[in-house]
């Protein structure tokens, strides 16, 4: 598609904040190019049809299908979501946003309504039970021939193999389990997978399609490998044409490519951000030992055993705070290498190191110190108080 086709967005008002529960177009680079691929994708099926988007969120999705289709319904059942829609992309006549839920919204539309239907990373927000609502919904309003395409994220490449958990997703699902419940509805299913790659493109100004290869490296330490034919599959995304009879034709593949290279940046900036959370945590440390050397050099010649065991406490719990710092920097100077100022970041461990031995001496000193001090005071006290050492003298006599 070439970029007059594209219509232009009227700039927002008041951007709607991302908290990770839905895309919002500038919240990141990588999710970004998850979700414009999507509807990319579903451009090839969109050409003047009735448009249904399941979902549709800020909108953005909605407004690029209407470049080319004939008319676009989005719904959402967040009523914020849908006024910032209607506010950003509603004077575009070939596109309209309702606030509805999923039940309510199947209910009150006529059958067959629609030729093709997007629900983009909606199927994982809600329980089984919805699920299965959602796609006999989809199935109610999608015309004979129609088509629709839902993603989901794989189970296992996106949760398991990370061992994290989005606390927006209500049920995910595995490959296997996702194709049972599209085929429970739907008689005809075509599986796509999505995945974030980095590469080269060659190609002729203007082209729309090209062949794939993958790099298969056959020695990552060393860098060595070769260009395979085709793509090995594994994708994090599983997108899913469906219809109510076999497919006619064939279903083109996509592939988004970023020519300013946002994500490497991105990668690089929070590389940078992680340099100087680091640097901060190291400060801190620092201030800390100063804090308790200083604390080292006031100490009354008496000190309370209590406050004693309090301060030791107190001061090997920074020495262990420094010991992470420097085991943490020490492990992280190898990919510091291709980093910004490596040698910098050696030296600075190196004087952590020090800063430890230092520390430990006068932590070893103070106990010797504080020991010390306490037979000195008991001598004192022996000494200049006869009644203590008659009394005593007297006890140890009555025991023997």
């Amino acid at each position: 598609m070439s970029p007059e086709t594209i219509m232009s967005l009227k700039p927002a008002t008041e951007e709607l904040e991302f908290n990770g529960e839905r895309f919002i177009p500038g919240a990141a680079v990588e999710i970004s190019y998850h979700h414009w691929l999507r509807y990319f994708f579903a451009l090839q099926f969109a050409q003047d049809k009735r448009v249904l988007d399941v979902a549709s969120g800020e909108g953005y999705g909605s407004a690029y299908l209407a470049s080319v289709a004939k008319k676009v319904d989005g719904f959402d059942a967040s009523a914020e979501a849908v006024a910032h829609a209607r506010s950003v992309y509603g004077d575009n006549p070939r596109v309209s946003f309702t606030r509805a839920d999923i039940d309510g919204f199947f209910r009150d539309t006529n059958p067959e309504s629609y030729d093709l239907v997007t629900a983009f990373e909606i199927i994982e927000h809600v329980d089984e039970r919805a699920q299965l609502a959602l796609l006999e919904g989809i199935h109610h309003v999608l015309a004979p021939g129609g088509v629709a395409i839902i993603s989901s994220p794989d189970k296992q490449l996106y949760s398991d193999v990370r061992l994290s958990k989005n606390p927006f997703h209500v049920r995910e699902m595995y490959r296997d389990e996702f194709a049972t419940l599209l085929g429970r509805v739907f008689p005809a299913v075509r599986m796509f997978e999505q995945l974030t790659y980095t590469g080269s493109a060659l190609f002729e100004s203007g082209a729309t399609r090209a062949d794939l290869c993958e790099m298969a490296w056959t020695d990552m330490i060393r860098l060595k490998g070769r260009c395979q034919a085709g793509l090995r599959g594994a994708g994090e995304y599983l997108i899913a044409a469906v219809a109510k009879k076999e497919f006619e034709g064939t279903i083109e593949s996509a592939v988004i490519l970023d020519r300013a290279r946002k994500l490497i940046g991105e990668e690089v900036y929070s590389k940078h951000l992680e340099v100087e959370e680091r640097k901060r945590n190291e400060q801190e440390a620092r201030n800390e030992a100063q804090k308790l050397r200083a604390e080292l050099q006031i100490r009354a010649a008496w000190v309370d055993p209590d406050e004693v065991a309090r301060r030791d406490a107190i001061h090997q719990a920074v020495i262990d705070r420094l010991l992470r710092i420097v085991a943490r920097n020490a492990g992280e100077l190898a990919e510091a290498q291709h980093a910004a100022e490596p040698r910098r970041l050696r030296d600075e461990v190196q004087q952590l190191r020090e800063e430890l031995e230092s520390e430990r001496a006068q932590h070893a000193a103070l106990r010797g110190m504080v020991s010390v001090q306490l037979v000195h005071r008991a001598k004192r006290v022996w000494d200049r108080v006869p009644f203590v050492k008659n009394v005593v003298k007297s006890l140890i006599k009555r025991a023997i």
